[in-house]
């Protein structure tokens, strides 16, 4: 079975400033999902004919094979998502601040626009600066409601490097390190006593830890007064989760 899912997401965020310590935000994303699969099955007779299994014809004619495929897209409101944030310390080097949000399942799970669950984070953010470098680190806990879904340790290492007073440099080392063992079972071997004794392994599927781990590289260049251009590549380092190779981001920032 092969599947190929192509997401884009265009998110519209809004951050007020209720305080000098507090603010608020919201993430508006409008999600654009296609998806094309196409499935083969194979029948491999095990001893003389006539057949036993096949998918069409006769025992002594059987059709061996088959095949399917099927695509469908979909377009509208993904998960919002709401936040709240408190700086604590703001100082030469380091600042301190609490951020906690709350994604609610506003996109719709059978179309793939949503999780169909609540999810809620909550992280503690540290920053430095010494001249022009920056660095800085996120440790939370990422709690999902879905069924199938693991709560997660969150760990962020990275810094930003003014290269120019128009352009800086962001680096990052992502990580969600699964909590507990996954409801999501992998079926182990199937025994077929009839008409021949077999075994059968009905998955590849790797069952370990779902810890995920990625690199982040990205630019920020100021275009003018107030707006700012960002692009950023997100990069898979280990083989955990089902995730993408690699995510692309462009974006927009203009401040007011």
């Amino acid at each position: 079975m092969g599947l190929d899912v192509r997401l884009a997401v265009t998110g519209f965020l809004l951050t007020y400033g209720v305080t000098d310590r507090i603010d608020v935000g919201v993430v508006l994303p409008l999600v654009s999902v296609s998806l094309d699969g196409a499935s083969t099955a194979q029948i491999t007779p095990f001893g003389p004919p006539p057949a036993v299994h096949f998918f069409g014809g006769t025992p002594e004619d059987p059709v061996l094979s088959a095949s399917r495929s099927i695509s469908g897209s979909a377009t509208g409101l993904g998960d919002v998502d709401a936040r709240l944030k408190l700086n604590l310390r703001q100082g030469d080097p380091l600042s301190v601040a609490v951020l906690g949000d709350v994604r609610f399942p506003t996109g719709s799970e059978d179309n793939m626009l949503g999780s169909g669950a609540y999810a809620a984070r909550g992280l503690a953010i540290l920053s430095a600066q010494f001249g022009n470098f920056t660095p800085h680190a996120n440790l939370g806990y990422l709690y999902r409601g879905g069924e199938f879904e693991t709560d997660a340790v969150l760990a962020t290492v990275g810094f930003d490097q003014l290269m120019a007073p128009w352009a800086t440099l962001a680096v990052d080392l992502i990580s969600q390190l699964q909590v507990g063992d996954s409801p999501l079972q992998v079926p182990g071997p199937v025994e077929i006593e009839a008409p021949y004794h077999r075994t059968i392994t009905p998955t590849v599927i790797p069952d370990e830890r779902d810890d995920i781990i990625d690199g982040s590289l990205g630019v920020k260049l100021l275009a003018a007064k107030g707006l700012t251009v960002l692009a950023n590549s997100e990069w898979s380092l280990n083989h955990g989760g089902l995730r993408p190779d690699v995510i692309w981001t462009a974006g927009l920032e203009y401040n007011f």
